[in-house]
């Protein structure tokens, strides 16, 4: 459970800071810098949006402690973010 509470508060608070400080002086960065904080920034935001949907649910659906809500609600940001940035930065090619 603390490992649960510890990933959401870091989806809430720490990625979206992480996030801030790639996008300072962001038109100085490197493509690959421009190209994780844009899939951490796509990646938080699917999955902040699949995060609201799960709780936004009927309890009904969710009885008897299904173990994919609680996944879907608390570990949905970091790893959606964590992802992005990860294919983000994978990326290969010349700006254009």
């Amino acid at each position: 459970m603390i490992g649960e509470r510890t990933a959401l508060v870091v989806g809430l608070f720490v990625i979206p800071g992480i996030l801030l400080w790639l996008g300072h002086h962001f038109r100085d960065g490197s493509l690959r810098r421009k190209r994780i904080f844009w899939g951490g920034v796509i990646g938080h935001s699917l999955a902040m949006i699949l995060t609201l949907v799960v709780l936004m649910a009927p309890p009904v659906w969710w009885a008897g402690g299904n173990m994919m809500r609680d996944v879907a609600i608390h570990w949905s940001l970091l790893c959606g973010a964590l992802i992005g940035a990860l294919v983000g930065g994978a990326g290969t090619g010349k700006q254009g």
